[in-house]
């Protein structure tokens, strides 16, 4: 039996559409190595698919970087998602319907905002699919 460590951490830069296609990739090997399900696989694969359109909304100039914890522990199995955004969102309604998006892909999703940046945190739970 292949045994791995409690938690993976993966650092993917967010630019553009490539950037999306590679994290996606990132988390199929990822989940492939654990041999999660390929139900598991679609929902984060969804996720960070979402989170990378609200980056892409967000009309950047630089990557943004998207930190993604593998977690492997009891009580605590899936995948979070961590990043920080300059607050220059120009469209607001656009800026609801892709975080709404992305709220539908994840278990729990938490979102500040202070004066210069907007922190997003989600996760996606295997035991949910």
């Amino acid at each position: 039996m292949i045994k791995h460590d409690t938690l993976t951490k993966t650092v993917i830069p967010i630019q553009g559409t490539f950037d999306i296609a590679l994290a996606r990739n990132t988390i199929r090997s990822k989940i492939n190595l654990r041999r999660w399900s390929i139900a598991f696989h679609a929902r984060a694969a969804t996720a960070i698919t979402a989170l990378g359109e609200i980056i892409l909304t967000n009309d950047q100039k630089q990557a943004v970087a998207v930190h993604m914890s593998f977690l492997n522990e009891q009580g605590r199995c899936g995948v979070e998602f961590a990043c920080s955004l300059p607050k220059s969102i120009t469209e607001q309604s656009q800026w609801e319907r892709k975080s709404q998006n992305l709220e539908r892909a994840v278990d729990t999703l938490d979102i500040h905002e202070n004066e210069t940046q907007v922190l997003v945190h989600a996760y996606v739970s295997l035991g949910k699919e």
